[in-house]
């Protein structure tokens, strides 16, 4: 294409370097009487009638087809396996790295106990008069809506450390979003972190002499 729109490249100069003094207006062509305006566009429209062109076209429109048919495909990613398959393999695997590290589980279990008594001995069977009825029940509560809340916060952890080999097994089609998901809350989340939790609220409750309904406790643990 260079060599049809009238320009002569010389011997052992850069295929590369002399396309950019064509496009810098550097290189002018062997016809003298030919402006930089009228080479630019020679050289333009002798591109557009090559084969290059062409194919380069052609590539384009194959690539913005298949975007084009993945964004509008309605059907839905295909699996080795069910979903059951999967919640059964990703749940064992977690259960088996809790197993291997039980030291977390009875740490955080140990833990909440340990608070609880704490909390429970500290506002022990809370008076019914007041003011002191109304000033211990906030200063327990607010104790207790602490560590329930702290105590949770592992649980974000846990997704940001196998961010990356979630992205890895999931990106391979491995398994779904949804099956990781729900066997971190099944086999992780609520035996280290909603069983601690309730446990320490069950102590803590009725150490400090709270309503001794168990729907009111149940109301409470759930809110």
């Amino acid at each position: 294409s260079v060599k049809q729109g009238g320009y002569q490249i010389e011997a052992f100069n850069n295929p590369a370097d002399f396309f950019m003094d064509i496009t810098n207006g550097e290189a002018a062509p062997t016809q003298e009487t030919m402006t930089a305006v009228e080479s630019k566009t020679s050289l333009m429209l002798k591109y557009h009638q090559s084969h290059l062109y062409q194919n380069v076209m052609e590539e384009l429109e194959h690539i913005d087809q298949s975007i084009t048919g993945e964004a509008n495909g309605d059907e839905t990613a295909q699996y080795a396996t069910s979903f059951l398959f999967q919640m059964r393999v990703v749940c064992g695997r977690t259960v088996k790295n809790i197993l291997r590290n039980p030291q977390t589980s009875y740490a955080q279990l140990a833990l909440n106990i340990f608070f609880s008594l704490l909390v429970g001995l500290i506002y022990y069977q809370m008076p019914l008069t007041l003011p002191e009825a109304l000033q211990n029940r906030s200063g327990a509560f607010f104790f207790l809506i602490i560590n329930m809340v702290f105590g949770n916060l592992s649980a974000v952890e846990l997704f940001i450390n196998e961010r990356v080999i979630f992205i890895h097994e999931n990106s391979s089609g491995y398994y779904r979003t949804s099956v990781y998901f729900l066997s971190k809350v099944l086999a992780d989340i609520i035996p280290n972190r909603i069983i601690p939790i309730s446990v320490f609220s069950a102590i803590a409750y009725y150490m400090m002499g709270l309503k001794p309904a168990f729907e009111a406790f149940l109301c409470f643990i759930l809110t």
